[in-house]
């Protein structure tokens, strides 16, 4: 499901108002932080299927639907089904400062979030669920518990919350969950990601063959294709303008519009630079041959395309350890036959079986659009799942065939013979001005080999059964850039009073570079190892001086602030013109001949 309805039901009653004796916090602050963190990621992801309802229960007022002839007071559906937004986490920190004293039913507070949520999904599909945060102090009435149960049900509803046992039976038949406070905010503490929607990037056929010049003899499947890998990137900033803060609120608007200007500038008739504004419908593009421009129409432009239909067509077979792990460029795709086409999913399970029995791959050529820039890539069998993978390989114009310098000497130098004639023998080994290795080949080797074993991830932390398991998986490693910024933004937006006073943002979070750093307990079982390794090159820090060129100035480390450097560079090149051995002396004796050539002519 893509659409989400979430009703909060959080307790605000007096007992609410007890501390916790372990951590001297009371069970109301403790819910809002579970319940802000829970806001804050919806109002981060901003996905506008995603609604929630806020319903407090034991408020000294009663605002809601049902309330009337004295049934289900003291309940305050203060935000109906909306998106996530600042003002519930501000009305959320405003609870500390105003207790409430009213009766908490629970029970009431569940039908009022069914009853609304009843009203507002109606019968779309939306995925239904109800937090409940209390401590379960107060009585419940069980009048209607059966009444409720049967409506869960119906509704398909599932129902979280945090406490021990009364409503226990409730979060069973719902498949929902318990959490003791403690453990809902450590759970919500842990970092995530954005969830996305699955949408498909390309409906088209897999063809093998070709469809036009020979269509009977043409393999085509019908195939959906998906993202599976894309980079995130960060929140962009808005323009803001801070001119607009110092207006009057009524008529305040710090929204800036960038307006496009195009100009060109050309020589009027009284010989004055002039500047032309271009309509955006008079430009044509113009493209670089050498230092000439060369006209581009937008016939030329269509002209240029290359005619292809979209989807993926397939040009060969090659084997997997064929195609080499640095080859694989840009975002990876997902390839599934299509949904309910039974006849599209015997052809490319027949393909997929194939291609993992064989450990071959297709290459195949990948058109996103009518007449768009074709891609080259491979159709990869995912290990364990039925669907493949579309890799997009580089053209010959994408590589970069850099040279680097052979170390393999800096191990084995024996075997390098030189020429040296100052010896009887024509051939002798001569010692690599790199070699540094204060052991045999072999043995440096060993300790290499020691060293990256040692640091070995597949075993590197334990599971909270004590249990070893891999270290820094994908799915473990959030960017902390994106995480910092999305920290400091929710930081600002919550702890702001005003534009003019805006509060320090907060340290960075010790997670965020937790996925990135090594850890320490490998760092000190690996530290011998790392000893050993050192001890075997001997490596000195090169000291180096910057040069300086035949004609460039003195240090300027002497001049002083205020003083006139043009005089100081001046009085400089007087001094030089005197030194017959200065960094000027070549350049004078230049214009001294230049002087004397012109003399003659005189």
């Amino acid at each position: 499901m893509s659409k989400f309805a979430t009703t909060f039901i959080l307790d605000v009653g007096n007992s609410m108002q007890r501390e916790d004796s372990m951590d001297k916090t009371t069970y109301l602050e403790k819910a809002t932080t579970v319940l802000k963190s829970i806001l804050d990621s919806k109002i981060i992801q901003g996905r506008k299927t995603d609604v929630v309802e806020l319903i407090f229960a034991g408020t000294d007022e009663t605002d809601n639907p049902l309330a009337e002839d004295g049934q289900y007071e003291n309940l305050n559906l203060k935000f109906s089904f909306t998106q996530a937004n600042i003002k519930m986490i501000k009305y959320l920190d405003s609870l500390k400062k105003k207790p409430n004293n009213g009766n908490v039913d629970i029970m009431d507070a569940l039908i009022l979030a069914l009853f609304s949520m009843n009203n507002f999904c109606k019968k779309l599909k939306y995925e239904k669920r109800i937090y409940i945060l209390t401590d379960c102090q107060n009585d419940m009435l069980l009048d209607d518990f059966t009444t409720v149960k049967d409506q869960i049900l119906s509704m398909n509803v599932s129902i979280d919350r945090k406490n021990e046992e009364i409503l226990k039976e409730i979060t069973e038949f719902s498949n929902g969950l318990i959490f003791l406070d403690r453990e809902a905010i450590s759970a919500l503490s842990q970092l995530r990601t954005k969830s996305v929607k699955p949408t498909t990037l390309l409906r088209a056929p897999l063809t093998f063959g070709d469809p036009e010049s020979h269509p009977e003899e043409t393999l085509s499947i019908s195939v959906y294709t998906y993202l599976k890998t894309s980079e995130l990137s960060a929140k962009s900033a808005k323009k803001w303008s801070s001119i607009a803060e110092n207006t009057e609120p009524e008529s305040r608007t710090c929204k800036v519009d960038t307006v496009r200007t195009l100009k060109v500038t050309k020589t009027n008739e009284d010989g004055m630079d002039e500047d032309i504004t271009v309509e955006k419908e008079d430009l044509i593009k113009a493209y670089r041959f050498g230092k000439t421009l060369v006209r581009y129409t937008a016939d030329d432009e269509e002209a240029m395309k290359f005619r292809c239909s979209k989807g993926l067509s397939i040009l060969g077979f090659v084997k997997k350890q064929k195609i080499k792990r640095w080859w694989l460029i840009s975002n990876t795709i997902s390839v599934i036959p299509e949904p309910g086409n039974s006849y599209a999913h015997v052809q490319f399970a027949s393909l997929y079986k194939a291609l993992f029995e064989t450990e071959y791959c297709a290459m195949v050529r990948f058109c996103a659009r009518e007449d768009s820039a074709l891609k080259i890539g491979c159709l990869v069998p995912h290990e364990g799942k039925p669907y493949l993978l579309f890799c997009q390989l580089p053209y010959a114009e994408d590589l970069r065939p850099y040279e680097f310098t052979n170390l393999k000497s800096l191990l084995d130098p024996e075997n390098i013979k030189v020429e040296d004639p100052n010896s009887s023998s024509s051939l002798k080994p001569k010692r690599n001005k790199l070699e540094a290795r204060t052991v045999k080949a072999s043995e440096a080797i060993q300790r290499m080999e020691n060293f990256i074993l040692s640091m070995d991830l597949m075993h590197a932390i334990k599971n909270p059964k004590g249990e070893t398991k891999e270290a820094y998986k994908t799915k473990d490693i959030f960017n902390p850039y994106i995480q910092r910024v999305n920290q400091c933004i929710s930081h600002r937006a919550t702890n702001q009073i005003d534009s003019f006073h805006p509060t320090p943002l907060p340290l960075c979070d010790p997670k965020f570079l937790a996925s990135i750093t090594p850890i320490p307990s490998l760092i000190e079982s690996s530290r011998s190892c790392a000893t050993a390794l050192k001890e075997a090159f001997t490596l000195l820090k090169q000291e180096t001086t910057k040069k300086t060129g035949k004609r460039q100035w003195q240090s300027n480390k002497d001049i002083l602030p205020g003083e006139n450097v043009d005089a100081i560079a001046a009085d400089r090149i007087l001094q030089n013109m005197g030194n017959e051995d200065g960094p000027d002396a070549k350049r004078r004796k230049g214009v001294d001949g230049l002087l004397e050539i012109n003399s003659l002519f005189e």
